[in-house]
């Protein structure tokens, strides 16, 4: 492959051409047009439009600490897995919670609901503790 090759494969991956449309304008094999590119740092990447670039840096939406970003991966928010459970604890109202459902308790027939969960029979512990087993210990007493 030619230097000349080389430049014009590096133009054309930044315009977003695939790997079998570069090696058909020169006229290549697609396989040395992707192992190029990939020695290259330009494999797996068809456009450089809406990319970020490597190393990319961002601030963790809980404490500030930088977060270091990579390619190809889905943008961190957090540096830690602490900083993200305090702040969606302290960001409730944002959980966009779709599968609510109510329900209404075996024990004290008050109502409540619950988010993701298909199926419950009481709406606390205390409650299944009396409902399942103060039920059971009286009608196993005999008299």
């Amino acid at each position: 492959m030619t230097d000349f090759e080389k430049t014009r494969i590096s133009e054309m991956r930044t315009e977003g051409r695939s790997y079998a449309e570069i090696a058909a304008a020169l006229g290549l094999k697609a396989g040395s047009v992707k192992v190029f590119c990939q020695r290259s740092h330009l494999g797996g990447i068809r456009s450089a439009v809406g990319r970020t670039a490597h190393g990319r840096i961002v601030g963790c939406e809980q404490c500030g600490q930088t977060v270091r970003q990579q390619e190809g991966r889905k943008r961190k928010r957090f540096c830690s897995d602490a900083c993200r459970m305090a702040w969606w604890s302290a960001h409730r109202s944002n959980v966009r919670q779709k599968t609510m459902h109510s329900f209404i308790c075996e024990y004290c027939g008050k109502e409540f609901s619950l988010y993701g969960v298909t199926s419950r029979k009481y709406c606390s512990h205390g409650c299944y503790v009396r409902g399942r087993f103060s039920a059971a210990g009286k009608e196993g007493v005999s008299v």
